[in-house]
């Protein structure tokens, strides 16, 4: 999932490292004036230390500077950890 995204020019990429391994990644795709956030990882051990918001506001950032006028997700519905993360930004 991610080797095809390392170099499209319409995506940019984000990873988090915690000492020295890496912690978690998300993804901002470009289509238009659309931008789709994900996919977000976060290893299980990092949850709660603000890892995701980090990196879920890195890609906010380069939807502004895309200039875009919506940006979308997926995500899991079912999950209260998920919405909250997505509901706070």
């Amino acid at each position: 999932m991610v080797g095809s995204r390392l170099h499209a020019p319409h995506i940019r990429s984000f990873k988090a490292s915690r000492n020295g391994e890496l912690v978690g990644s998300a993804f901002i795709s470009r289509w238009g004036s659309l931008a789709v956030f994900g996919p977000l990882t976060v290893d299980p051990e990092a949850w709660g230390l603000g890892i995701g918001s980090r990196l879920l506001d890195a890609c906010l950032g380069v939807g502004g500077e895309w200039g875009v006028t919506s940006i979308g997700l997926f995500t899991l519905p079912e999950s209260p950890k998920h919405l909250h993360l997505y509901r706070k930004h």
